[in-house]
């Protein structure tokens, strides 16, 4: 029956109600750590501006001036002339997925799937009012394109990794979360961590991490305050650590168990909508406009993403290639529903410090690799 029954499908939703497979959206904690960022929307706003005019960003920067570099006689010799360095921005990354609903096959449903509506708790611009079904559709696509979207963030974050300044380099420093608690080892797990944070003049109460496996197991634990003070005195329960990000794109993009540690707004997210000002609207009988719509989480985690979304009729009945390969099919009458996102980041250039300074290639972001022995 292809899911025609309208008896199953009520069935289904209520059965289902909160859990369905089809709308559970998979963490994507590294998009999220960026949105929450105080300053997110400042290099976008330079780049996508609402008038639909989309242009690149250069950001001008001056190193600060390192140790050892001022003079101890009075004289009036000129130590240096300071000079901008230059970072240009543009979004780059792309994502988008396009289905076809033909007229026939919702005909098939109840009535409701064809009742236009405004979805609740989301905002529909140049584009009328969507049906049920297309609103449905989009909810069901959502998992996969925030989750495509956070792997290509998470995965441009490898290259652009700070150099730590207690290795000086920008690899994974191991961090042993150890199991034993009968000594205080003050080189070991988050206090060797939040140390390295200060060594690398971070503000550890305004910093985030991001990451999966054992440090996602260690941030359960101190939530569930199920950990106390060990057989040592110390108490790691105490501790105020940095906000957590859960993240399993993590694990495949930059290694088991590994995490990162951002200082606030060190990596911009670039957010760009390209059906804006005089790109919305009707456009030679399409739709074009955005939708930004609720991303609640598979761990209740609640945030709001915006997209490009083209409303195109097929006027007649015709053959098409699906998937981008394979023979034509035949379709009929219906929609095609056209979902995007442009998009990219943007982090501290890798030269913002001197070569002379003690943080030279330090970006406000510190890898690391968790073991538990």
């Amino acid at each position: 029956m292809l899911g025609f029954a309208p008896y199953l499908l009520f069935q289904s939703k209520a059965v289902f109600d909160g859990i369905a497979p089809s709308t559970k959206i998979t963490p994507v904690g590294y998009t999220r750590m960026l949105m929450d960022n105080s300053k997110a929307n400042i290099v976008s706003k330079g780049i996508d501006d609402g008038s639909g005019h989309i242009k690149n960003v250069t950001i001008k920067y001056r190193t600060r001036l390192p140790k050892g570099k001022s003079a101890t006689t009075d004289n009036c010799d000129i130590e240096a002339r300071p000079a901008y360095s230059e970072a240009t921005i543009a979004a780059t990354m792309f994502r988008k997925y396009a289905v076809l609903l033909e007229d026939d096959t919702i005909a098939k449903y109840e009535t409701d799937a064809s009742k236009l509506m405004n979805p609740k708790g989301s905002a529909l611009t140049g584009v009328s009012p969507l049906m049920q079904e297309q609103w449905d559709v989009i909810m069901e696509t959502i998992n996969g394109l925030m989750q495509d979207i956070n792997d290509d963030l998470v995965t441009k974050q490898v290259a652009n990794f700070g150099k730590n300044q207690t290795t000086g380099s920008a690899a994974a420093k191991t961090v042993n979360f150890p199991l034993s608690t009968t000594t205080n080892n003050l080189s070991s797990g988050m206090t060797m961590v939040m140390s390295d944070a200060r060594l690398n003049e971070m503000n550890i109460a305004n910093a985030m991490i991001v990451g999966s496996g054992l440090v996602d197991a260690y941030y359960i634990q101190q939530v569930q305050k199920a950990i106390g003070m060990g057989q040592s005195g110390f108490d790691p329960s105490k501790m105020a650590l940095p906000t957590y990000y859960n993240d399993f794109d993590c694990a495949g993009a930059w290694g088991a168990n590994q995490f990162g540690i951002f200082e606030k707004n060190a990596v911009q997210l670039i957010d760009i909508n390209r059906y804006v000002g005089f790109k919305a609207g009707n456009k030679g009988g399409d739709f074009f406009g955005t939708l930004t719509v609720p991303v609640l989480d598979a761990q209740g985690n609640l945030t709001s993403f915006t997209f490009d979304i083209q409303l195109t009729y097929i006027k007649c009945p015709t053959e098409l290639v699906i998937d981008g390969s394979g023979d034509p099919q035949r379709v009929n009458r219906g929609w095609a529903l056209i979902i995007s996102k442009s998009f990219d980041s943007f982090n501290i250039p890798a030269d913002a410090y001197d070569a002379a300074d003690r943080l030279t290639g330090n970006n406000g972001t510190l890898r690391y690799v968790a073991t538990n022995a």
